[in-house]
């Protein structure tokens, strides 16, 4: 059960962490493009490791948590687990692990990394990718619900005052013989002053200048494309920008696009060179979308 907590005390707690008391991670929108973005980011790593192991459980541990261990169990060989770490040597870094199967029982010493366990993290800080993938989600989700709420009050077109229940059923039926496609539609004279004139005040809403649809699902791509470039999978720079581009263009979004994904790859292949020369095994992580940097590919100046 959950503790009531008032405004003010979350505030104070989220304040550190988050700019705005807006809580946007907490509904199933963004919990499935949290999801979403989760398995697209594994997508951007291809991991060679034995097929005893379990990789979506590999994957998950190394994006989610950002770390693992490499043991070796009398009953199920050498595997790959979940872990806590603590200790730490001269430079901080740690010296043991924790892990917690009940299927087996860890060494009475317990594990003690290069003796007889091995650690593999994605990233030098030992995070994984779990802060950038709600970041991400949180905004697609926002966006999500203005498209939304702008779609559903886009439907609105006309707003008909009539005087009594039977004006306001004969303009409804005019209504919908109109977008039914009657081409032409008769009324009565009761629907017109003696002079003429309408008996009737139509009010219509400016679709056109307030539809900004078009325009949202065009920054959640950008989002999705910014997201991309961040774990390692080619987008097009300049989605919403209409003129040429030039191979510079190209060649800074390879750069920046195989920044995060380039150091990830040689963390993890840093641990599993370790796990390979203590196990003698054959682990190794590659990019799924290399990327030539600096070569775009192109002989001319500039792409369309």
């Amino acid at each position: 059960m959950d503790i009531p907590i008032e405004f003010r005390a979350m505030n104070l707690a989220t304040a550190r962490k988050s700019p705005s008391g807006v809580q946007v991670m907490n509904n199933e929108t963004a919990l499935y493009y949290a999801r979403y973005l989760m398995k697209r980011a594994i997508s951007a790593v291809k991991l060679t490791i034995p097929d005893t192991w379990d990789k979506d459980y590999v994957s998950y541990i190394l994006f989610g948590y950002g770390y693992g261990v490499v043991v070796n169990v009398p009953r199920y060989g050498v595997i790959f687990q979940g872990c806590t770490l603590y200790g730490r040597n001269v430079y901080y870094q740690p010296t043991r692990a924790l892990t917690a199967n009940p299927l087996y029982s860890p060494p009475s010493q317990g594990w003690v990394i290069g003796k007889n366990c091995e650690v593999v993290k994605l990233q030098p800080d030992f995070c994984g990718m779990k802060d950038v993938v709600c970041t991400y989600a949180a905004r697609l989700a926002l966006a999500y619900e203005a498209w939304q709420m702008n779609t559903q009050n886009s439907k609105l077109a006309y707003v008909i005052g009539a005087d009594g229940k039977s004006q306001s059923a004969t303009f409804e039926k005019l209504f919908d013989k109109i977008q039914s496609g009657v081409p032409a539609v008769a009324v009565g004279q009761n629907l017109f002053s003696k002079d003429g004139k309408p008996l009737w005040n139509a009010f219509s809403s400016n679709l056109g200048q307030n539809y900004i649809s078009p325009e949202i699902s065009a920054d959640m791509r950008s989002i999705m494309a910014e997201f991309d470039s961040f774990v390692g999978i080619p987008s097009n720079p300049n989605s919403t920008k209409k003129e040429r581009q030039i191979v510079d263009e190209v060649n800074a979004n390879n750069v920046e696009t195989d920044t995060i994904i380039d150091l990830c790859v040689r963390t993890l292949n840093d641990g599993f060179s370790r796990v390979n020369k203590m196990f003698k095994l054959n682990c190794k992580a590659e990019k799924k979308y290399p990327l030539d940097v600096g070569d775009s590919g192109m002989e001319g100046s500039e792409t369309e």
